[in-house]
């Protein structure tokens, strides 16, 4: 407990914003930051009227395979999303069906996929983007910004799952700017965070 008292005192003490307007005719948007493979935008649902704009952010290798697979799984994405991932061998899948051998488990044929209405899992969010940047670096605000993020704009930040897989000066970066986006704006950050006297504690754990 006196660990974590020190910790508090290290970070400096915690602010809750406002939370984002949900209500109809409102504008929001999401950004997640070290998304993984999450699929939220193609399950959750949103109020009616809204438009919410949703930004995934993870390094590319991360994002070829989300988008591979979602489109596999026949996912909605868009267009613009599909040409900057990771595109097709045509001329390895052409030299595979000579050999009479499978494609990759990563070659998707967009082909297949028709138009956002006949997809099997349309996006639930107004619009969709995803954005490759490495979040440890002094720059991934300007990033961001020039990928269509709009600081005016009331934003739910999502580092979920990732703050523990960087470091103490890393995540004081990432929350400080975070917070300089956010300051005229209401904004909220949905973050899972372990105190590093638990991680300690678990790594001297007997086994």
């Amino acid at each position: 407990q006196q660990q974590q008292q020190q910790q508090q005192q290290q970070w400096g003490p915690t602010t809750t914003t406002a939370r984002p307007s949900s209500r109809v005719g409102h504008k929001l948007q999401v950004v997640s930051l070290g998304c993984g493979l999450d699929s939220r935008p193609w399950r959750l649902e949103f109020p009616g009227g809204s438009t919410v704009s949703w930004v995934d952010v993870d390094q590319q290798p991360v994002l070829d395979l989300k988008a591979a697979l979602l489109l596999e799984a026949g996912a909605e994405v868009p267009p613009q999303q599909q040409q900057q991932r990771q595109p097709i061998d045509h001329a390895a899948a052409a030299e595979a069906q000579q050999n009479q051998q499978q494609p990759s488990e990563h070659d998707v044929d967009r082909s297949a996929l028709g138009p956002a209405g006949d997809v099997k899992y349309p996006l639930k969010c107004s619009s969709y983007s995803m954005v490759t940047i490495d979040l440890t670096s002094k720059n991934w605000l300007l990033k961001l910004q020039s990928a269509g993020f709009e600081a005016a704009t009331p934003t739910i930040w999502v580092p979920e799952g990732l703050l523990y897989y960087m470091g103490p000066e890393h995540v004081m970066r990432l929350l400080i700017d975070i917070a300089a986006a956010a300051v005229d704006t209401p904004s909220i950050v949905i973050a899972s965070h372990i105190p590093l006297c638990n991680l300690d504690a678990a790594r001297n754990a007997p086994e």
